[in-house]
């Protein structure tokens, strides 16, 4: 969506434009509705929350995309390997299985509690616990993708299958991947947005009391 691309690319390109800095503090507009100054408002030191979104938004995206890189894209990897061999499908199956059924809140909490609040580390490992479930979405596809006409003619013509692959597989995978990396991404955010929730102890500042 093309709102979608702005609201992205104002995002990515926030320290150009911000009109005050994150750390800007204007103690006469304390818990302030919009106004010309503050389009959005501010929190309750007085920072700007137009700014503080955008500046945020950045490093909130760039952790959602690693979990959509590396779940889709391990995921895809694995399904179309499978996809071509028949015992690595039997292997493979069986892992993603076993890795479906472990409980993916105990191992996050669990690698918080090891190295502390690394996001883009965790982000990484949530996206290696889903790549199990997009195998799943993505093997039935590439099986059929390989049982094409055409894919038995690379074959004929001595193209191995890791040229089929890229050159007849892939491409026919491009919407489903799309779709699961706008689901995952989707996934990244809010796990994020649930995670500062928790620890600022509030979804949004409260202006009760403001005055």
């Amino acid at each position: 969506m093309p709102w979608l691309a702005v609201l992205v690319l104002a995002s990515l390109t926030a320290p150009l434009w911000l009109p005050h800095k994150t750390e800007d503090q204007d103690f006469t507009a304390i818990l302030s509705g919009p106004t010309g100054a503050h389009w959005l408002g501010t929190d309750e030191l007085g920072r700007d929350l137009l700014s503080r979104i955008f500046a945020s938004a950045a490093g909130t995206l760039g952790t959602s995309l690693i979990t959509a890189v590396v779940g889709v894209g391990l995921g895809t990897a694995l399904a179309m390997y499978a996809a071509a061999s028949l015992r690595a499908e039997g292997i493979i199956s069986r892992v993603t299985e076993i890795m479906m059924s472990l409980p993916g809140t105990v191992i996050i909490l669990a690698v918080i509690g090891a190295v502390g609040t690394n996001i883009p580390l965790i982000m990484a490992i949530l996206g290696v616990l889903i790549s199990a479930g997009i195998y799943r979405v993505m093997l039935g596809q590439a099986k059929s993708l390989q049982s094409q006409l055409y894919v038995d003619a690379a074959k004929v013509d001595g193209v191995g299958p890791l040229g089929i692959s890229l050159r007849h597989v892939l491409p026919g995978l491009g919407n489903t991947i799309v779709v699961q990396s706008a689901l995952i991404f989707a996934v990244g955010m809010l796990i994020q947005a649930g995670w500062h929730s928790s620890v600022s102890g509030r979804p949004f500042p409260s202006r009760a009391g403001a005055a």
